[in-house]
């Protein structure tokens, strides 16, 4: 089953799996317990991240049915049970009230933020923290939305893909 676009080895491997893994530079060493992967797609960054960190528990969402089936697929080959797939957008989660565990951290890779910022409240608790992965720097600031960048990293990634950058943001007191 085909869920993205790429069809080289060597671009799923730096575009998938290896910039999913630069979220380490955030959890490495967090108190982050529960963490949301919001239009997780095929699994990205989630999964990769959930294999790194078996002792926390991540929530996959996705609204399309097929994404959904086959996460479920995937987690259940791979025998991961800390993670949960819920095929809802996130704008219905928030006017049903069907997410009830809020989570510590939000994290989106191609997901517009700006779209899905006004819903995050509902899913992370008070101090919940939001990660964006990017290509690059984002230098309107996120005030707009209430979110303030609170750290960013940069990495490179191999194959000639360039250089990548993850925002750590958290909502302003």
């Amino acid at each position: 089953m085909n869920l993205t676009s790429l069809k080289e080895v060597r671009e799923k491997i730096a575009l998938l799996f290896l910039d999913s893994l630069g979220g380490q530079s955030i959890l490495d060493g967090s108190s982050y317990e529960r963490i949301v992967d919001i239009g997780t797609g095929a699994g990205f960054p989630g999964i990769p991240l959930q294999i790194m960190y078996p002792e926390k528990m991540f929530y996959l969402l996705d609204s399309r049915a097929k994404k959904a089936a086959f996460l479920i697929n995937v987690l259940g080959k791979l025998h991961i049970s800390s993670a949960k797939v819920l095929q809802q957008r996130i704008e219905d989660i928030a006017r049903l009230g069907t997410f009830h565990e809020k989570c510590d951290l939000a994290m989106m890779k191609g997901v517009n933020s700006s779209q899905v910022a006004p819903y995050l409240k509902d899913i992370i608790h008070e101090n919940g923290q939001v990660l964006i992965f990017r290509t690059s720097r984002t230098e309107v600031p996120h005030s707009d939305n209430g979110l303030l960048r609170i750290k960013e990293f940069s990495y490179e990634l191999p194959f000639g893909h360039g250089k990548r950058m993850i925002e750590l943001l958290q909502f302003k007191k």
